[in-house]
């Protein structure tokens, strides 16, 4: 990979949503730190960009749903 393109990837990457508060909530199902499932946690490091993006919408509906209470 030449560092034009190392820089490309650093620009495009959608860094962890982890904010070293990890207390998953066993009735929602979710960390109350960083709002991701068990399962999103686990395969994040695996995750494409898209997914990770899909990852942060379902983030987003997590905190509307909990401020919302």
């Amino acid at each position: 990979m030449t560092s034009a393109e190392s820089a490309l990837a650093k620009e495009t990457e959608v860094k962890s949503p982890c904010i070293s508060v990890c207390v998953m909530d066993p009735i929602r199902g979710y960390c109350l730190g960083c709002y991701r499932t068990l399962d999103e946690i686990a395969n994040w490091i695996n995750l494409e960009r898209d997914e990770r993006l899909q990852v942060f919408e379902a983030i987003d509906r997590r905190k509307a749903t909990d401020e919302a209470r």
